[in-house]
């Protein structure tokens, strides 16, 4: 058995050492709590001269797995030493999170049911681990390992979050030790076999316990904070004038670790903004930023938008990914809750309060109508929208951290109030939600993950009446997987109509495919309690040249059936017939 050690690994830090050596990857400040720690002697030190600016992007961080044969996804999360029937009942391609890491259980191989990931992987399940990120707790580690590692608020106290459950703080994920801790963890994971690992809430050590952003000004932070401003002002000393800095901070730009002896907690006291760093009186507010939770956007420039996700983040990754390498000769599956960079697909949990539309709310990704008890689903509202934004985020991101465009997965996040509205549904509703989601979700090349279980309620697919029917949504996505895979958004539209006149409430959602097949995506969103079904749907469609045919699938339909069709002037009209829940028109 191999037992959990931050200060006592196998290999890793070794490893890590060489591996980073010379690349100009920066790992934050030291230990203790004065100001200005420097971490000397830890690989990927900054050292004497500074760090580069911007971030070196390791290319070894970049994952080169295929996923090729992903088309269902089904989130389940069991304890690491359980297992979900449910899972092997249903054979998705992935669950994305089967278990995580928690406090002390996680820290141990002998925490693992690893007979699990292989019961999922001989079934050709793609078996994802998981941790948290960012939640620790004093009982995992020694006193001074906890003082070193734990989040703290801009007048150097451990912030507390008894808001997730009593005991539980925010690790600092600039502390070495801590990043270390998640390192660990992960390599047991790999040990044990499984595909990929899910790191969750990766950013969160920036939130603050009222989300007011006062968190994260540990001696880590601030010394790596002070390194950014040097290094981000290095051609222009004159940007740092207006940030009233004096003497008795010790910001030195020319110490041979330049900026690291910042008493950055010193300042915001000296400021009268101890106690709000982020508010007005802080000059530097600007330059240490906020960061929305699971969404890092490194392009904003500021220090919690860029460190926490190119430079801790990327160590992270960057070992784990090496340790697979070496150790097993394999390509690990990395995600992470939320849009990142250097994932090999995201994994974006919806829930309320979210930056995917007007605030403060954002998206409601489980829409109702009328007041408890009498709730029922609202099929009105389309997610194209929303999930082509979150497709473009996550290429943007990606692609600015050096790698290529990778899928994107949602999932119903809990313990939240979102997934909460879905349990209340009536059962036939909650499979239209499905049916509506799961159909714009595969339209747009998301996988949308069926919910099985979580780990906070009991409200199974099982206990909810929902696996045979997951099993037929399961069998007919599984069946047209060739629609959906590799497909890309057109640039052109079509025009849909019902009984000769611009039709309402359908969705339309056109891509085409590498084999040169062309596909019309159409989603009923005429809802009322159930769907209200559209006759004598036609589709007017672009295409260059006459088709040889043109086939109707829908999970609404006993099988694939042959559309009758017209086409001149470069437009295919097609006589779609009945729409229930959706249909896909495939021109060929």
């Amino acid at each position: 058995m191999r037992r959990f050690d931050a200060r006592a690994t196998r290999t890793t830090w070794l490893a890590f050492a060489t591996l980073t050596c010379g690349i100009g990857l920066p790992i934050g400040g030291g230990g203790g709590h004065a100001a200005g720690p420097t971490d000397a002697g830890l690989p990927g030190d900054a050292g004497p001269g500074g760090l580069p600016w911007p971030p070196v992007i390791d290319p070894a961080a970049i994952g080169h797995a295929d996923l090729p044969n992903v088309t269902v996804a089904a989130f389940s999360q069991v304890a690491t030493n359980g297992s979900d029937p449910q899972v092997l009942a249903l054979v998705p391609d992935l669950v994305p999170r089967a278990w995580a890491q928690w406090d002390t259980l996680g820290t141990q191989a002998g925490d693992y049911g690893f007979s699990y990931a292989q019961a999922c992987q001989a079934a050709g399940i793609a078996f994802i681990g998981g941790l948290t990120a960012s939640v620790i707790f004093q009982e995992q580690m020694s006193a001074a390992d906890f003082a070193d590692e734990v989040g703290r608020d801009a007048t150097d106290q451990p912030v507390p979050h008894a808001e997730i459950v009593p005991l539980a703080f925010r690790g600092a994920l600039a502390s070495p030790g801590f990043r270390q801790r998640l390192i660990d963890i992960a390599e047991l994971q790999i040990d044990g076999g499984v595909d990929g690992i899910f790191f969750d809430e990766v950013v969160s050590s920036y939130i603050g316990l009222k989300y007011d952003g006062d968190e994260g000004f540990d001696d880590h932070d601030v010394a790596d904070f002070g390194r950014f401003l040097c290094a981000k002002h290095a051609g222009d000393p004159a940007a740092l004038v207006g940030f009233d800095l004096a003497p008795a901070d010790g910001f030195d730009c020319a110490a041979a670790d330049p900026g690291a002896g910042f008493d950055y907690r010193g300042y915001l006291a000296r400021h009268g903004a101890a106690t709000a760093p982020l508010g007005a009186a802080n000059p530097l507010a600007g330059e240490w930023g906020t960061v929305v939770q699971n969404r890092p956007d490194p392009s904003k420039g500021t220090f919690v938008q860029t460190f926490p996700a190119l430079v801790y983040w990327q160590q992270i990754v960057l070992a784990v990914r090496q340790y697979a390498r070496q150790m097993y000769g394999k390509e690990i599956l990395i995600t992470g809750n939320g849009i990142l960079p250097f994932v090999d697909f995201q994994s974006v949990g919806v829930f309320d309060y979210n930056p995917d539309g007007p605030a403060p709310f954002g998206f409601n990704y489980v829409p109702t109508t009328g007041t408890a008890p009498d709730v029922h689903f609202d099929g009105t509202v389309s997610y194209l929208p929303v999930l082509a934004s979150l497709k473009a985020q996550s290429k943007q991101l990606v692609e600015s951290a050096g790698g290529t465009e990778v899928p994107v997965l949602v999932f119903l996040d809990w313990p939240t109030d979102s997934i909460n509205r879905y349990y209340a549904l009536p059962t036939a509703e909650r499979q239209d939600y499905i049916r509506i989601f799961l159909a714009e979700a595969n339209a747009s090349s998301v996988w949308l993950s069926l919910p099985l279980a979580t780990t906070t309620d009991t409200d199974t697919a099982t206990a909810l009446g929902m696996m045979d029917f997951f099993g037929t949504m399961r069998g007919f996505y599984r069946g047209h997987a060739d629609l959906f895979r590799g497909a890309h958004d057109a640039t052109a539209s079509a025009a849909v109509s019902v009984g000769g006149l611009p039709a309402a409430g359908i969705a339309s959602h056109l891509v085409t495919l590498d084999d040169g097949r062309t596909v019309l995506h159409l989603v009923n969103h005429n809802y009322a309690a159930g769907f209200i079904s559209q006759s004598a749907v036609t589709a007017a469609i672009p295409v260059a040249a006459a088709p040889t045919s043109v086939t109707l699938a829908s999970p609404d339909l006993t099988g694939d059936q042959t559309a009758t069709f017209s086409y001149a002037g470069g437009n295919l009209t097609v006589n779609v017939g009945t729409l229930v829940s959706s249909i896909a028109i495939v021109v060929q």
